[in-house]
C-alpha cells in the first residue's frame, strides 16, 4: 500500500501501480553543502564543535508526522516550520534542485485512498 522513504530529505508522494511512494522530508535541516554555506544562526563555538552547520539550512522546529492507516486511508499528519536563516533559494540553490522537488521546511499532511484489494 505505502513505501516510506526519508533518505532524499523531501516532502513529495508519488503514486505507481496502486503503491504510495511517501518521501518524509529531514527532520531538522536541508543539506546544501560547501557551495552555499551558512552563517551566524549558532554560536562560533558550536560552528567549531560542529563545523557541518555551515553546510545546512536549518528548520526552527522539527518535522515529524503521525500515520494513520483504516480500512479505506492512509492518513499523514505532518508539521510546517521555517527556516531558522535565509532559505536555499535565498542562498542561490535552485529551489527545485532536489528529485525535482522544492526544499522546504515542511512535512504535508495527506490522506490517501486505499485501493480495494490491497
Amino acid at each position: 500500500m505505502a513505501c516510506f522513504n526519508g533518505h532524499n530529505h523531501i516532502d513529495e508522494c508519488r503514486e505507481k501501480n496502486d503503491i504510495y511512494y511517501i518521501d518524509i522530508n529531514s527532520m531538522s535541516y536541508q543539506w546544501l553543502g560547501e557551495k552555499y554555506p551558512t552563517k551566524d544562526l549558532f554560536s562560533g563555538e558550536q560552528y567549531t564543535k560542529y563545523p557541518q552547520l555551515t553546510k545546512m539550512a536549518p528548520y526552527k522546529d522539527a518535522l515529524f508526522a503521525q500515520v494513520t492507516i483504516d480500512s479505506d486511508t492512509l492518513t499523514i499528519q505532518g508539521r510546517n516550520s521555517v527556516w531558522m536563516g535565509s532559505s536555499p533559494e535565498e542562498l542561490g540553490l535552485d529551489s527545485r534542485k532536489s528529485y525535482g522537488v522544492e526544499y522546504s521546511p515542511n512535512l504535508s499532511s495527506r490522506t490517501l485512498r486505499i485501493r480495494s484489494g490491497k
